[in-house]
């Protein structure tokens, strides 16, 4: 509970799962709340690598981010991204989706 209260004060929303997830694949008890620097920051680069979600999470977006690219470039459309987080199960305004893909369509395509 401390390294997950660690994790709130740096700005992270914590799931369970993610964090222990994390800890193993940085080569870490997941148990182990007495870690060094050099554990706490291999700890959250892993972390922050994965973008704070489980190995499930990150799956299930995969898994509906390659039915979207359907000419398997790596891209999909901003229509397409608003399919993708309806079949997630995220209903989000019109106004909202443009907001969040205007954030990161750098190229604006």
């Amino acid at each position: 509970q401390e390294l997950a209260n660690l994790f709130e004060m740096l700005g992270f929303t914590i799931e369970g799962a993610a964090l222990q997830e994390a800890a193993q694949a940085a080569g870490l008890d997941p148990d182990d709340e007495d870690l060094d620097l050099s554990e706490l920051w291999r700890l959250l680069h892993v972390y922050r690598q994965r973008e704070g979600l489980s190995a499930k999470e990150t799956a299930d977006i995969e898994e509906v981010f390659q039915k979207q690219d359907k000419d398997n470039v790596g891209e999909i459309s901003s229509c397409d991204v608003g399919r993708l987080l309806r079949s997630l199960g995220y209903q989000i305004p019109f106004d909202s989706l443009q907001d969040l893909v205007g954030q990161v369509d750098v190229d604006s395509s």
